[in-house]
Order: C-alpha cells, then sequence, then structure tokens
C-alpha cells in the first residue's frame, strides 16, 4: 500500500490527495498544512451580509476535471453559474467609476481611455514584434494596445483574475492562448478576425466557452466539501520545515514501517514512499530554500523528483490545478511517477546526473 504526504491543503493539495484517493482507495494519505485552516488562498467570509472571497471567485465550468470533482465530491446541486446581469464590469480610474465597454460603440464612448488611448489601440496592428525570451503581461500589452491600456485595463483584468501584478506575470504562463495568437496570427486583431466564425455564446454548464461558475455558500464550498472527503488525513497547523531522505520517524499510521522519504513538521515527523510539495514560494519559505540550495545533497539522497503543481511567476487558475491534480495522481500511481509525463508543464525535475 502506498503511503504518501501532499504537503499543503490548498485546492491543489486537497484535489491531489483527493484524486489519489479516488485511483486507489487503498492507498495511506495524509495532508499536511501550515495554516489553522484548510484552503490556502480561498477563502469566503459573509460581510454585511455580503458574500466576500480572499481569494477565486469562481471557475469556469468548461473543465471536465472540474465539474467531475464537483459530482464526486456531492457539490452538483450547490452550483451557482453566473447571471448575464452580473456580467458587467467596471474599473475605478482617476476618482471616477467607469463601466468596462462591451461593444466598439460604447468604447469610443467611454472616459476610461483618453483619445490618445483608444487611437493607440487601433494601432494594434502595427505594433512591433514579440522581443526573444518570456514577456510579462503587461509588456506584451503595452507593445500590442499601448502603455494607457495595458496599465488601465489589462492590469485591472489581471489583479481581478490572479490577484497578482501583470508586471511580473508571464503571459505565456498565465495566458498562452494569447501568446499562441499571436504566434499564429501574427496580432490580436488579426487572430480575432480569424476566429469569430467559431465563437458562439454557449450558456448551458459545461459548454465550450464556458461560464463563470461557484457555488451558494461561495467558493470556501469547494474547500470544505474536499476536506471532509479527506477526513483525519488533513493535518492543520503543521508546518512542513525539512524533507530527508530515509529514517527512522514515526509513521502516521501506527504499525507501519518506515519507508523512503521523511516529512519533518513543527509538530511531528512522517513518513511516505512518495512527497507531493504544495507549498507556495514564498520569501520566507524555508523549505523551498532548503530544497533550491540543496540540489546535489537530494540527488545524492536518492530523491529524484520534486513536484511543483502551479507557477511562482503565475497563480493556476482552480480547473488548471484540479486537472494537475488528477494528471499527478495517475502518475503517482504509475510503476515509475518519477518519470514525467510528456505535456506537464508545471514540474521541476531534479534527476540524478549521468
Amino acid at each position: 500500500m502506498s503511503r504518501i504526504v501532499v504537503a499543503g491543503a490548498g485546492v491543489t493539495g486537497l484535489s491531489i490527495a483527493h484524486a489519489i484517493r479516488q485511483r486507489d482507495p487503498r492507498a495511506d494519505v495524509v495532508v499536511i498544512e501550515g495554516n489553522n485552516q484548510p484552503g490556502g488562498n480561498v477563502k469566503t467570509e459573509i460581510v454585511d451580509g455580503y458574500l466576500c472571497e480572499w481569494g477565486a471567485d469562481g471557475f469556469l465550468d468548461n473543465a471536465p476535471d472540474t465539474l467531475r470533482l464537483v459530482q464526486e465530491i456531492g457539490l452538483q446541486d450547490r452550483l451557482l453559474p453566473s447571471r448575464d446581469s452580473a456580467r458587467r464590469r467596471f474599473i475605478y480610474s482617476k476618482g471616477v467609476l467607469h463601466e468596462v465597454p462591451g461593444s466598439p460603440l460604447a468604447f469610443l464612448r467611454s472616459g476610461l481611455l483618453s483619445p490618445a488611448g483608444r487611437a493607440r489601440i487601433a494601432w494594434e496592428p502595427f505594433a512591433r514584434r514579440r522581443p526573444v525570451g518570456d514577456e510579462t503581461i503587461h509588456d506584451f500589452a503595452a507593445r500590442r494596445i499601448g502603455g494607457q491600456a495595458a496599465s488601465v485595463m489589462i492590469d485591472s483584468m489581471v489583479s481581478g483574475i490572479f490577484a497578482g501584478d501583470a508586471r511580473a506575470l508571464s503571459l505565456r504562463a498565465c495566458f498562452p492562448k494569447m501568446w499562441q495568437m499571436e504566434t499564429d496570427h501574427g496580432g490580436l486583431f488579426r487572430a480575432l478576425i480569424a476566429t469569430r466564425k467559431r465563437r458562439r455564446k454557449e450558456d448551458a454548464i459545461g459548454a465550450p466557452g464556458g461560464r463563470l461558475t461557484s457555488f451558494v455558500g461561495g467558493m470556501a464550498e469547494l474547500i470544505n466539501a474536499l476536506a471532509a472527503t479527506l477526513g483525519s488525513a488533513v493535518r492543520v497547523s503543521s508546518p512542513v520545515i525539512e524533507l530527508q531522505r530515509g529514517g527512522f520517524a514515526q509513521a502516521f499510521q501506527p504499525g507501519s514501517p518506515p519507508t523512503g522519504y521523511t516529512v519533518v513538521t513543527s509538530r511531528g515527523r512522517f513518513e511516505a514512499d512518495a512527497v507531493v510539495l504544495c507549498t507556495q514560494r514564498l520569501s520566507d519559505d524555508t523549505l523551498y530554500h532548503q530544497l533550491k540550495a540543496d540540489e546535489q545533497a537530494l540527488r545524492a539522497q536518492g530523491i529524484e523528483a520534486l513536484y511543483r503543481i502551479g507557477d511562482c511567476v503565475a497563480p493556476r487558475l482552480i480547473a488548471d490545478v484540479i486537472f494537475d491534480g488528477h494528471r499527478l495522481a495517475r502518475e503517482i500511481d504509475t510503476n515509475n511517477p518519477a518519470t514525467p509525463l510528456p505535456y506537464k508543464r508545471e514540474r521541476m525535475i531534479v534527476s540524478p546526473r549521468p
């Protein structure tokens, strides 16, 4: 029976642990979380009668793995698709609340951008070519549609989706389709013209276009349901401080012999056949810096693969991390989980040198 430690009880870690259990009910899984509650950045609160989200406020319902997970944990009747009347977006700029224009005519009438800013967007087909190497979202937008539109519109959009800084996030990691549009068509306007005939507005659950969807009680319902399915396997207030090869620590299941890896936390030590790290790569992340500084030592100790779900440069959408959770669980279930699938992008591999 495999024993797997998942470090991090955000939506990524919980989804991975659930997927492992689904594939192998006999698997001995424990999820370790440093905070006093699971969920990571996903947190829902009721403030003055309003449901407020600290992190993601929903997911697109066009990802089959996400919908499958919702059904597996019994939340299909709690789904809450967005309403058409709630699709209006506003940007607060220079002391005024502007509605984001939804049509070319509304854009021309909007005071969100200056006349020069609007004219610069029209110049997009003549923008300079993409530079060599990676490009931030803001740099991409400034190059294609101008600095004003990038700062006012694109930066606001990125904040709403990722709660991150467009000047620090990678375009290719966050918006690979947009990067591909420029690659295939040479510009955004040309790409929109080429794909316009294929676009259809479909609002049914699971439609190809996708619809922003949440739960009646907010995104915390997803976290709570996942944690409930895992039960006592979720251990909170137990930050990971060290990862060791082998050892004779107390296994998290009484009577189990020590195995390949020892995960040291502030509340004890856990043995495992495989370790999945879903922790944030923060500046004060002791575990991350330890692993980053000791890559040679890890190879010498026989640790061949470090799984990194997510990206320190690009926060992941919930549908993406759930998809990765299912893929990673399938890989762990194989005879050689250290061998990555060819299409897995969000992974850093540390392997023995020849």
